[in-house]
Order: C-alpha cells, then sequence, then structure tokens
C-alpha cells in the first residue's frame, strides 16, 4: 500500500501495468498515477458502506480492473477476497452454489466485478434470495473523485492483507481460504527481487490468472513491490496460440516471466519453425518453472528448440511455492543433472533412493527447485507421522518461512493441524505441512508430487493388482 504512494511520488507518469489482446497489442494501460487513482476512488466508495476490516469478493476476469480492485479494497482497510468468477459454461445451480459458499464461508457483504461480466454476474445474483441481499459493483462505474473522500487506514502488518483460495485438487478436502498478511507480502516479495535480481528496470508478462496464487504474487504484486512494468494477457489467448507468450516477450523486452511446466510443453509441441525465426529471446534473463513438478526434459527440449532465438541456459530456473507459503526456493540450477529415483522407491515413502538407474522403465527424474531462501527452513518427515526422513529420503515437506501465511480463514484447528507442525523429537519450528511428496539432496529441495495425488495413484495400483 506505501510502495504504490510512494511510486506516485517518485514516476507518477510511469507505466504500471498494461493488458495485452490476443495479437500482443497493449489495449489498456495505467500508469501509477492512474492506478493509485482508480485503486483510491475504490476505497472511497467502499469506506462509505462497508466497515474496516470487512471483506470484498472479487470477482474478475484476467484484467486491470482487476488489479485497481484488489489494490483498492486494501486501500478500504477491508480484505479482498480472491477467488476465480463464476464461468458462463457452468451450470446456474453450480454457479450460484460456487458463489453462495464463498460468501458464506467469508462473511462478504459486498462483490467487486467488472462491467465486462457483470450482466452474467448480475443473472447468477437474482436467482439467489441469499445473494440478490448482497451490494453488487463494477468498479468501472465508480467516478475517480471519490478519491477525495478517502483516508488512509490504519493497517497492522501482522494483520491479514487478502484471502487466497487454494486449489481443492492439492489437498485433501474442500478448497480453503489462506489469509496472507502484509508481512507474508513483503517478506516473498524482497526475496524475490533479491534472488532475481530485479529493479525498476525489469520487465515482467504474465498469463496466469490473476486470482492464481502466482499470477497474483509474480503477476501483480511482484511489479508493484519492485516499480517495473507489468504486462498481462489472458490465459485462453494462452491457450489457443501458446506463441503468443513468447512474442509478447519478444516484443515488450520481457526479462523475466514463467509458467508451469505444461506451458514449457504446449511451446514445444504447438510453436512453428517459421515463428521461431521472429523470436527474440536474448533479454529474458529468468524463465521460471513452477506451479508443477519439473521436468528436465521438458526444459531440455525447450532450450533446444529456442535457444537459436537467443534464449540462454542460465534464463532458464525453478522455484517451488503454494497458496499456503508462496515462495520457499530459487537457483539458477539449469543445467543440473537431475536426481534419478527407482520407482520401486516411489511405492515406499520413506524407503532410500538410488541415484543412475538407467532403465526407462523403472525411474523417475527430478529436478531440483534450489535451496531454501534466506530465513527459510525445509524438512521432510515420514508422512502420518512427525519423524524426520534422512537425506535423500522421499517424505512430506514442511516448510517454516516468514513467507508462511497466518492459516486458513475461520478455520482454527484447521490452522493448527498445517500450520502449527513441529518435527518430533524437536521445538523447531512452526513449520506448514504442504502436502506435497519430496525429498532433499545436497540441501537442496526435490518435489515429486502433491502427496495426495501420489496416496490416489497408489490406492488405484493397490485396487489393480488385488
Amino acid at each position: 500500500m506505501e510502495t504504490l504512494a510512494a511510486r506516485v511520488k517518485q514516476a507518477p507518469d510511469k507505466l504500471a501495468f498494461a493488458y495485452l489482446d490476443d495479437q500482443c497489442d497493449v489495449v489498456n494501460q495505467l500508469s501509477n498515477q492512474q492506478l493509485y487513482t482508480r485503486a483510491t476512488a475504490v476505497a472511497g466508495k467502499l469506506q462509505q458502506i462497508i466497515d474496516p476490516s470487512d471483506r470484498v469478493l472479487l470477482l474478475f476476469p484476467q484484467g486491470l480492473e482487476f488489479i485497481y480492485a484488489f489494490l483498492g479494497v486494501m486501500y478500504s482497510g477491508a480484505v479482498p477476497v480472491v477467488t476465480a468468477p463464476p464461468r458462463a459454461t457452468q451450470h446456474d445451480d453450480t454457479r450460484i452454489c460456487h458463489v453462495e459458499d464463498i460468501i458464506e464461508e467469508t462473511g462478504s457483504n459486498v462483490v467487486l466485478t467488472s462491467s465486462s461480466i457483470l450482466n452474467e454476474v448480475v443473472q447468477c445474483f437474482f436467482k439467489s434470495s441469499k445473494l440478490s441481499q448482497k451490494i453488487l459493483l463494477a468498479v468501472e462505474d465508480v467516478n475517480d473523485d471519490l478519491t477525495n473522500h478517502w483516508t488512509m487506514p490504519v493497517v497492522d502488518s501482522n494483520s491479514t492483507a487478502y484471502l487466497q483460495r487454494t486449489s481443492a485438487s492439492t489437498r485433501e478436502g474442500s478448497p480453503k481460504f489462506v489469509m496472507i498478511s502484509h508481512d507474508n507480502i513483503n517478506s516473498v516479495h524482497e526475496s524475490i527481487k533479491n534472488d532475481y535480481k530485479l529493479t525498476a528496470s525489469s520487465r515482467s508478462v504474465h498469463w496466469l490468472p490473476n486470482y492464481h496464487y502466482l499470477g497474483l504474487a509474480l503477476g501483480v504484486l511482484q511489479p508493484l513491490y519492485c516499480g517495473y512494468r507489468g504486462y498481462i494477457c489472458s490465459q485462453f489467448d494462452f491457450y489457443k496460440n501458446p506463441g503468443s507468450w513468447l512474442n509478447a516477450i519478444t516484443r515488450y523486452e520481457i526479462t523475466f516471466s514463467g509458467a508451469p511446466d505444461f506451458a514449457y510443453r504446449m511451446c514445444v509441441d504447438q510453436v512453428s519453425d517459421s515463428k521461431e525465426n521472429t523470436l527474440n529471446l536474448s533479454g529474458w534473463k529468468t524463465a521460471y518453472s513452477s506451479g508443477e513438478s519439473v521436468n528436465k526434459e521438458t526444459m531440455d527440449s525447450f532450450l533446444k528448440k529456442f535457444s537459436y532465438c537467443g534464449l540462454k541456459e542460465m534464463a532458464l530456473t525453478s522455484f517451488y511455492g503454494l497458496a499456503e507459503s508462496a515462495y520457499v526456493a530459487s537457483e539458477n540450477n539449469y543445467p543440473k543433472s537431475p536426481t534419478i529415483i527407482p520407482r520401486k522407491s516411489m511405492q515406499r515413502l520413506s524407503g532410500g533412493m538410488a541415484e543412475n538407474n538407467q532403465d526407462s522403465y523403472a525411474e523417475v527424474k527430478i529436478t531440483s527447485c534450489g535451496p531454501p531462501v534466506s530465513d527459510t527452513r525445509v524438512v521432510i518427515i515420514i508422512p502420518g507421522t512427525l519423524t524426520r526422513c534422512s537425506e535423500l529420503e522421499l517424505g512430506e515437506i514442511l516448510i517454516s518461512s516468514k513467507c508462511n501465511a497466518l492459516g486458513y480463514w475461520n478455520q482454527p484447528a484447521e490452522t493448527e493441524r498445517i500450520f502449527n507442525v513441529y518435527p518430533e523429537g524437536s521445538e523447531d519450528g512452526p513449520y506448514l505441512r504442504t502436502g506435497d511428496l519430496g525429498f532433499i539432496k545436497g540441501g537442496e529441495v526435490h518435489v515429486v508430487g502433491s502427496l495426495t495425488d501420489y496416496r490416489k495413484e497408489t490406492r488405484s495400483l493397490v485396487s489393480i493388482s488385488g
């Protein structure tokens, strides 16, 4: 909140964010001053109708409107609730239940959205007696003059800055809302800034949805924190044409951008050879892979295909994060050799692992996500216990970090179980139970995948063999 205010004084006319269409043309943009004015106008409107610390639900498609709405809620003293908007392809009953459940869980009485989806949101709300009682605003309709009615709230750095919805697929049980504090935000983005040497001259482009933890953290908050230009585009444009991502990197001289492993695979498989001749990736200093297990073969193929476009080996990197702790490990680790795990070790979680197994049908190759960042500790425990694993033993990843969230909204028992873990025989902690499977090798974190997915796969194999 203070950072954007400082940017306005230093460089009011500097471009803060730009939104790109499917041809990578800028169709909307905001300078620091425009972003601040829009955000504080939204805050001024909210301060007229809500109390400080209220929750405000954000339902937005990809776009710049989400950014100033998100900041506007924070500037009002309220807490933004970040989740995916109801999809037009969903059945009406599904869409209504989706929003009703979120509002009931978070206690949100005000909903902000964009005029581009206002009609479908209104239709969804009018079909529910619960939702029709809520205040619904399209942020484009908020008059800039309302910034004159806004006052900066007093905010505790340890208080909840926003609520981030988790994915149901990453943990057992239903999705939850993670409480991210202002201190969490500062810790995460200071670490990323230092590790990747980001400056006000850096540039990023991001197509992951703004409501996804990576889309919000690296597409929105990191450019704000460092003061560099952030380009935003639609995930649907990427899916239709993966080459549009690389075209944006070329055209706008992007230095910092990344995506999960599947996006790099799509680029390898779908970007034509003729398209390669128009790309210049020499300025891409950090091409990070995160959000999925890092696949060495994918990154090898990506480097081989696009090195002719100026892509450098040292640009390829990876880090590990999740909604509950957005940033854990980082290193320019390419082209390190992966660790090879015999599949028999995957079948017994705490078994020791051997390397250099050359049988392609009996091995899994795991690429390092690097060592934990400063002030972060990672340990591995045998699942279902609090017993530490030794090096090169598979188990559940635990994290102790300033980046760890405060817990789950309105779920004290689950917060205690997940965020307040102490390994056996030690007062070291507290640790976050990630629900991910991994191991430590040479002080570096290796993520194998979701413990929940592994258990499902194991149960399926047992069922088949039984």
